[in-house]
């Protein structure tokens, strides 16, 4: 009897189920061992001040009572403190839209400090109280809290939901931060009626990326003006796209680096068009004409351009005072906007005064 052809099967079913338990990390929330505090096996630059050792994210859609669509987000982090230089790690900042009508929810937020004492774990978990609201912008809400009990070589973690209404705020991820990942993980389920265009940033290869149809069922609640409202119950099909980044090195500021913003490994998503069964198709990205005729118009953006910014001639000549050519004028106009000129760490799309409030 020819046992090779079975050795072969099951060597390949053995190295089968090895890779795909590789491709789950085994870690939960409040799940914490004395041996989860030894990081020597794991491949890090030893100068870090902290380590992200698992930072997990996943949305998917739900059918809401507003007669649409709701995204809901969970995202679970833990890291790693190394020494007094990796404390900024501790300060989470959640930011949440709101157009004044409507405003993302956060909801079950969690958040634990495990420190290791003689071979004992102690934890201590964050109070309601000590988390902070922040209205960063008009329209950006932040969430902001410190872990209690931090100290060299402690271990914290947090988990949230986050619920929102707002279809083309899909939650964006970042695999890269300013300190290394071990592992970073985002997985997104997208019904079939929501069309996004996916952009990726970065030189960080993917150690997974699938992607998988799998059957979607979801009731919404339409409001039709009477007392009782419709449930409409929706049956299609989602796709499921998994992404996987392992021992990511931290992103540090280099020299001449206008901002790390634009290297950073991250995906994002802009909804393109709106497809319901049995409606009409929405296209809702358009086409760069549009998108231009639009912006160029917007009084929050390019209608200011194009009205007399006379107030402007007179800054202009003081800033370009002595310089003799165009190339020199230039460079002092660089020099003026770099010297009084500081870009937050909030984008922007849209201005909420006019360019001479701003200057």
């Amino acid at each position: 009897m020819n046992l090779k052809p079975i050795y072969a099967i099951a060597c390949i079913f053995f190295l089968q189920n090895s890779i795909s338990a590789q491709d789950k990390l085994n870690i939960k929330f409040g799940k914490i061992t004395p041996a989860d505090f030894d990081l020597s096996k794991q491949k890090y630059d030893s100068g870090a001040a902290a380590v992200v050792i698992a930072d997990i994210g996943y949305s998917t859609f739900e059918g809401n009572n507003k007669s649409g669509f709701s995204i809901i987000f969970n995202h679970f982090e833990r890291a790693k403190i190394i020494n007094k230089n990796g404390f900024n790690i501790a300060t989470i900042e959640i930011p949440l839209y709101t157009d004044g009508n409507a405003e993302e929810k956060l909801q079950s937020l969690k958040a634990v400090t495990y420190n290791l004492e003689n071979g004992k774990i102690t934890e201590t978990k964050l109070d309601d109280k000590s988390i902070f609201t922040d209205r960063a912008q008009k329209k950006l809400i932040i969430k902001k809290f410190t872990f209690p009990a931090v100290k060299e070589g402690s271990i914290i973690e947090f988990s949230y939901t986050q619920s929102s209404d707002f279809l083309f705020n899909l939650q964006p991820w970042e695999f890269q931060s300013a300190y290394p990942e071990l592992w970073s993980e985002y997985e997104v389920s997208i019904p079939e009626y929501f069309n996004y265009v996916v952009l990726s940033q970065g030189y960080q290869p993917f150690a997974i990326r699938t992607s998988n149809s799998v059957s979607g069922h979801y009731q919404v609640n339409i409001s039709n003006g009477s007392e009782r409202p419709e449930i409409v119950t929706l049956d299609g099909i989602a796709k499921d796209t998994r992404y996987v980044m392992k021992n990511v090195p931290a992103l540090k500021e280099e020299k001449f680096t206008t901002t790390v913003a634009n290297h950073i490994a991250k995906i994002e998503f802009q909804l393109s068009s709106i497809h319901y069964p049995n409606s009409s198709y929405q296209d809702i990205m358009g086409n760069w004409q549009k998108v231009n005729e639009e912006m160029i118009t917007s009084e929050k953006f390019g209608a200011d351009l194009s009205r007399n910014n006379g107030w402007l001639s007179d800054d202009l000549k003081a800033i370009t005072n002595g310089a003799a050519n165009k190339i020199e004028k230039a460079r002092k106009i660089y020099a003026f906007l770099r010297d009084n000129f500081t870009c937050s760490s909030h984008s922007r799309l849209y201005a909420d005064n006019n360019l001479k409030t701003i200057f």
